[in-house]
């Protein structure tokens, strides 16, 4: 999944690219973000370039960077109530999962990230109707986060946490800007061995060209217990994305959705795309990743 753009590409996914590098360049802010960035937060700005962000679109849907779409977003949020929350999306990306809250539950949400492209891509689809609910920033630290106590009501990742390895600093800074009754929800790959990938997901990880890091379920819930968080419920749903990554690997055999895909990328994007999904699919069956959902509340 991690691809050489060429002349293969479309010239929509070009324009795409270009005006979103034109865009970044004219933001004085955010080209200053990425200048005091640490190395490894500059190292995983570097791997989500504009036209791997394309492409993950084109496998998870319109603004989505992981799987599931609307289904997942609502599996991952059952039996929370979302209406007219002011909610925190960390690692907004191109920002679908954020849309889609402020769309269908009135919730008033921000989302940040570390890629400064991301945030201004996802700031310019934000629809008219849509404007006063839904803004995005640029972060340069996981170790701060620029908002007042007691900000928001619900504060949530979608499978982005497993790019960062230190989350201590954090879930800390989560507990403080949670209103008093807040709740973290969190869906996370995770491992059975702490600080150990088995080997379908480090050939998935090596296919794309991804730093991830191994944290087990207890070491989750040991920094989450350290940070002052309590009621700390999980959830194993492994087999709700062993389905959605199963339904990607079939949809790249469907004869029209794989011309249009390697006429748009490329024969060897497609072939590597393949192996990645399939690697987590059998990685999934083996038990060499878990999905889990955590929920925590600040008090």
């Amino acid at each position: 999944m991690n691809i050489n753009f060429t002349i293969k590409g479309t010239l929509v996914n070009l324009i795409k690219i270009i005006a979103g590098l034109l865009l970044l360049l004219a933001n004085p802010i955010l080209k200053s973000n990425t200048m005091h960035t640490p190395n490894l937060l500059e190292k995983i700005i570097q791997e989500y370039t504009p036209e791997y962000c394309f492409l993950l679109e084109e496998i998870y849907g319109k603004g989505m960077m992981s799987e599931g779409e609307a289904e997942g977003i609502e599996h991952m949020f059952s039996e929370i109530s979302l209406n007219n929350k002011k909610m925190l999306d960390i690692g907004s990306g191109l920002g679908g999962v954020a849309l889609y809250l402020a769309d269908t539950y009135n919730a008033d949400v921000t989302g940040i990230d570390i890629n400064p492209w991301m945030i201004a891509e996802s700031t310019n689809r934000i629809p008219y109707h849509l404007q006063s609910k839904i803004c995005y920033k640029c972060i340069t630290s996981n170790d701060f986060l620029d908002f007042p106590d007691s900000s928001f009501d619900i504060v949530f990742s979608k499978n982005m946490l497993t790019h960062i390895d230190h989350k201590e600093p954090l879930f800390k800074e989560i507990k403080r800007v949670l209103k008093p009754d807040g709740i973290l929800v969190i869906t996370d790959c995770l491992s059975p061995v702490q600080g150990v990938w088995g080997p379908h997901m480090n050939t998935m990880a090596t296919t794309d060209g991804l730093t991830i890091f191994a944290h087990t379920k207890q070491h989750y819930r040991t920094i989450l217990t350290s940070a002052g968080f309590k009621n700390i419920e999980i959830r194993d749903d492994s087999l709700l994305y062993k389905n959605y990554n199963e339904k990607i690997c079939n949809n790249f055999l469907i004869p029209e959705k794989k011309e249009k895909f390697i006429k748009e990328y490329g024969e060897n994007s497609y072939q590597e795309n393949l192996k990645s999904y399939q690697a987590v699919v059998d990685a999934f069956e083996l038990g060499e990743v878990i999905m889990f959902r955590f929920t925590a509340y600040a008090k």
